[in-house]
């Protein structure tokens, strides 16, 4: 019995020791904290969802007003729609980049700006497309002002715009970089010729598209066809109001006129049987030449 509790006492007393001395060492340090550390972010975590999911239910976060910017094309009912949220949802809970993502698959939506103001009210500020000009594809199409054929035509649509026509399919026009870049400066002239004193939008009723031959224009009541090509479309337009002005602001008697020449302007008249003038830039005089 001595002898037993001679033993017991000695290993009580090497087991304290080496706890003693596991407990000193660095490397039990190192665990023990990073025990504390692992079982302090399980702690917070865990805290985080439970007050998370309390803000969730939370009355005073659900969505009371919800302002959109006042818009034409886009009505309010159609935003909500396709946001697919509504009064008494959670302020936290939508998720902002969704809601815009969906808002603009509305073709009349350009860009939309959404932001949650604390705690109830959401407000959603949306830019319109400016619709430029109809192109003529397989149906009527309507272009923005950068060139973006963004939405089939409707009567809906309410609209007054001068019409492009193009050779170029619909599936191809995209692809085709000739074409795209055209149509962009279909555009720019359409916006140089509006508000134009002496010959202005109001005088076209189309403009074609020709990958080969540029823009050409067409006189509304005459048909009179102006080859204006592309590049150097304001200069053109000075040189064209000259023979405008030559001719008695009428297009009656031309058939066409090409502003591809340089500083002339060719000009064919519809009686004239085999012969077309050339008015000379800065030239007052007509000359007249056989084809």
């Amino acid at each position: 019995m001595a002898v037993d509790g001679f033993f017991n006492s000695l290993l009580q007393g090497s087991l304290k020791q080496r706890i003693k001395k596991t407990i000193s060492s660095g490397k039990f340090k190192k665990v023990f904290k990073g025990s504390l550390a692992f079982i302090s972010i399980i702690t917070i975590f865990v805290s985080g969802r439970i007050f998370y999911q309390e803000l969730l239910n939370a009355p005073f976060l659900q969505i009371k007003e919800i302002n959109i910017n006042d818009v034409k094309r886009v009505s309010k009912d159609e935003v909500l729609e396709l946001a697919e949220i509504g009064l008494g949802d959670n302020i936290i809970a939508v998720d902002i980049a969704e809601i815009k993502k969906r808002i603009k698959k509305h073709p009349w939506v350009e860009t939309v700006k959404v932001n949650r103001k604390m705690p109830d009210k959401l407000l959603i500020d949306i830019k319109e497309r400016t619709a430029a000009a109809l192109i003529n594809l397989d149906s009527l199409y309507l272009i923005d002002n950068s060139g973006s054929i963004f939405k089939r035509a409707s009567i809906e649509d309410d609209v007054d715009l001068p019409v492009i026509t193009t050779d170029v399919a619909k599936e191809e026009i995209e692809d085709d970089e000739r074409a795209s870049s055209l149509i962009i400066e279909a555009i720019d002239l359409i916006g140089l010729l509006n508000g134009r004193e002496k010959f202005g939008l109001d005088m076209v009723s189309e403009i074609k598209i020709d990958t080969v031959y540029g823009l050409t224009l067409y006189a509304m009541d005459s048909g009179t066809r102006i080859e204006i090509g592309s590049n150097n479309l304001q200069e053109k337009l000075l040189m064209f109001d000259r023979v405008f002005q030559e001719f008695g602001s009428s297009f009656s008697g031309i058939e066409s006129v090409d502003l591809n020449y340089g500083k002339k302007v060719v000009v064919r008249l519809r009686d004239a049987k085999d012969g077309i003038k050339i008015k000379k830039g800065g030239d007052d005089k007509w000359g007249k030449r056989t084809i």
